[in-house]
């Protein structure tokens, strides 16, 4: 990387953090090596350069360890950034011969002593926790020693969890943004496995976590493989036969998934506004919402895992039978990214009450909150190896869950394209247990008689709830005829009125689509909206120069077999169309391959319990949406899903029931 004038900083930070963790033999003994990189504010850092990637930095420690380190990620001022590391031993107290050749990035490095420039840095010997300094010339022509690099070796107490201060969404409308805490680096198998220390990196590869707001890098994450994949059943399958499972008394896992549950609301504020970075959905949405659920759904099972029962069943007087409902062993999990903390609290609660053990994927696109939540695992004080925190790739890191055959459960929220896969996997390894809560194409029904408001109320809420990106979205809006013209209108004069913008914005409803994948997606489903003659009453196009922001769009005078009214879009798009009568509105609203939720409008209770039993829907509401509540399951009909999540019926998809006959006395 080569630095632009001395003109003033618009807006690019000056400083840039490696941190790069040493792992010995044996792992407890891990050391890190840190470098922090600062320059003065009059000292432009070329985004472009950096994301460019040619440029290399090379360590040699002791001759038995190379470091290569690409540059990356412009948009923060602190970044972790990952190497290609070899396992090496050291004897306690070894010094490290570190290194630096001259053509370093930033010019040619020097050391530095009592803030004067001295000679030429070659290499220089230091022992653990010694730090030393230097000054690069950064090719301005002088060496900058107003803030000085630092080049630091740690010995096995670094705590990985770095302050991040990142650049808004939307620099026009946040003055000051917030400093949380993220952990940008995670590994392929975490401490809790049985490191020691949270989210210590022991890297293969890595991959970089972009802004949904204006598509630049927030973040660099290790991608795990299907190796880290093995040794993280092994690690959760040796806490299960040890410190947890029938090892384990219900009342203490109780006791720490509540711990968890108050950690989460401890950090309630941070969290929420790394989903919001991360994911794109406002914060008031996220913290409100989100992370609230994932608070009472821990709380729920935590209250749950002391009181799994079984039942003496009576046969006869010389023969005692009995049931215990006892935990399958090491569960697969995989998350999606548009709920992330609340998904991985639906997944872990009912898991950990039955004690189980878990290794567990979030989603690639957003994982910077589960990371979070993952350090909070630990500092809740979960034995090693309870959970096991793997991001990676779906063709690799969720297949290789999906057909472990250490892994006799896996459950997966996401598409149905995935879930097929799944099932393919399990029938053909061990024959997995499965929980599957896939997608939906969600209708929603107005009678002539319902309260005209508060039916587009809901319905907007229903639709525009995380942008359109969750599986439950009412996206098939059925008026009847008596009121369409009159909600059509109102409909459109509330969507219109919702402000899209910066999702850390208290006033922001909309923020950004989480990828540009995603957008694209949801674009293309406009287009062929449009294409195949439906009307575009609102929206139907980008918002903004840059990020993912969609407009609301609402489409009328659709076909049954237009692919806008048939398949999830899963964005802020919906599709009003007219019904005669209730015979009408069934045939169409269960003329679908899904059937997650339904929604029905209605003053007049009979009708309203009528259609809801004849609905094709695993949830539905009436004059309501999106009512989600921890003790009552959740899960879909057709090809929205196998089995159910929360509530008791959650718990018993993560137990085993096993039969126990006992002979009192009876002689054959």
């Amino acid at each position: 990387m080569q630095s632009s004038s001395l003109s003033p900083s618009r807006g690019f930070h000056s400083s840039l953090t490696t941190e790069i963790i040493i792992p010995d033999q044996p792992l407890s003994e891990s050391c890190s090596l840190h470098i922090l990189h600062q320059f003065p504010p009059d000292i432009i850092v070329d985004p472009y350069e950096l994301e460019n990637c040619e440029d290399i930095f090379t360590f040699e420690l002791a001759g038995h360890l190379n470091l290569e380190l690409p540059v990356f990620a412009p948009d923060i001022s602190n970044t972790t950034l990952l190497v290609n590391l070899k396992r090496r031993t050291r004897s306690p107290g070894e010094a490290f011969n570190v290194t630096i050749p001259l053509h370093l990035r930033y010019g040619r490095p020097t050391i530095c002593e009592d803030s004067q420039c001295g000679s030429e840095l070659d290499s220089i010997s230091i022992q653990p926790a010694t730090v030393f300094h230097a000054c690069p010339d950064h090719g301005s022509g002088r060496a900058l020693t107003e803030v000085q690099p630092v080049l630091a070796l740690f010995p096995e107490s670094f705590a990985p969890i770095t302050s991040f201060t990142l650049i808004p969404p939307r620099e026009d409308v946040v003055r000051s943004p917030p400093t949380i805490q993220i952990p940008v680096a995670q590994s392929q198998m975490t401490s809790i496995v049985e490191l020691g220390t949270t989210l210590v990196i022991l890297l293969a590869a890595f991959y970089l976590v972009t802004s949904p707001a204006n598509g630049k890098v927030i973040a660099v994450v290790s991608e795990a493989t299907p190796e880290d994949v093995d040794r993280a059943v092994v690690a959760a399958q040796r806490a299960f036969d040890t410190v947890w499972g029938l090892k384990c008394p219900g009342a203490e896992r109780g006791r720490l998934i509540a711990k968890l549950a108050a950690l989460l609301e401890a950090h309630q504020d941070e969290l929420a506004a790394i989903e919001s970075l991360d994911n794109g959905k406002t914060f008031a949405y996220s913290r409100s919402i989100d992370i609230a659920n994932a608070i009472g759904t821990l709380k729920y099972f935590a209250g749950f895992a002391d009181k799994i029962q079984g039942k003496v069943i009576e046969t006869s007087e010389d023969k005692l039978v009995y049931t215990r409902h006892e935990p399958i062993g090491v569960c697969g999990q995989i998350i999606p990214w548009n709920v992330p903390v609340m998904m991985m609290a639906w997944k872990l609660g009912p898991a950990l009450a039955a004690g189980n053990t878990v290794v567990i994927k979030p989603s690639e696109i957003a994982p910077l909150s589960t990371l979070r939540m993952c350090s909070l695992i630990k500092e809740a004080g979960f034995p090693d190896g309870v959970v096991n925190v793997l991001v990676g790739y779906g063709p690799t890191v969720g297949a290789a869950i999906s057909e472990h055959m250490g892994i006799p459960k896996v459950a997966f929220t996401g598409s149905a394209i995935v879930g097929r896969k799944i099932m393919e996997a399990a029938a053909k390894t061990n024959l997995k247990k499965v929980t599957l809560e896939l997608g939906g194409k969600s209708p929603n029904i107005i009678f002539n008689d319902a309260d005209l408001d508060k039916a587009v109320n809901w319905t907007a809420q229903g639709l525009y709830w995380n942008n359109g990106q969750v599986c439950c979205a009412g996206s098939r809006i059925y008026v009847q005829a008596g009121i369409y013209d009159a909600f059509l209108a109102r409909f459109i004069a509330i969507s219109q009125a919702l402000r899209l913008g910066n999702p850390l914005d208290a006033e922001t409803y909309l923020g950004p689509l989480v990828s540009q994948v995603q957008f694209d997606r949801v674009m293309g489903y406009i287009e062929s909206g449009k294409a195949a003659g439906a009307t575009v009453h609102l929206g139907g196009a980008r918002h903004g120069a840059e990020g993912y922001w969609v407009q609301p769009t609402i489409f009328t005078d659709v076909t049954p077999d237009m692919r806008i009214v048939r398949e999830e879009i899963f964005g802020p798009v919906a599709v009003v169309i007219r019904f005669e009568d209730e015979e009408d509105v069934l045939r169409q609203a269960n003329d679908t391959l899904y059937g997650l939720v339904a929604a029905v409008f209605t003053q007049d209770i009979n009708k309203a319990i009528t259609v809801a039993h004849k609905l094709q829907a695993g949830t539905v509401w009436v004059n309501c949406v999106n009512i989600v509540v921890p003790s009552v399951p959740f899960g879909g009909y057709k090809q929205s899903g196998i089995g159910r999540e929360l509530g008791e019926c959650g718990l018993e998809a993560y137990t085993q029931v096993k039969v126990v006959h006992v002979n009192l006395g009876h002689q054959i």
